[in-house]
């Protein structure tokens, strides 16, 4: 079964939590999500 990127992180339905999002990389990631 091949999947894709979208298919992979997909986190319809899921809770992310972002720890060190005040700045730098984490900062990236909770805008992303």
């Amino acid at each position: 079964m091949t999947r894709t990127v979208q298919q992979l992180f997909d986190l319809k339905g899921k809770t992310a939590l972002v720890t060190g999002g005040s700045r730098g990389l984490g900062l990236q990631m909770a805008h992303a999500l």
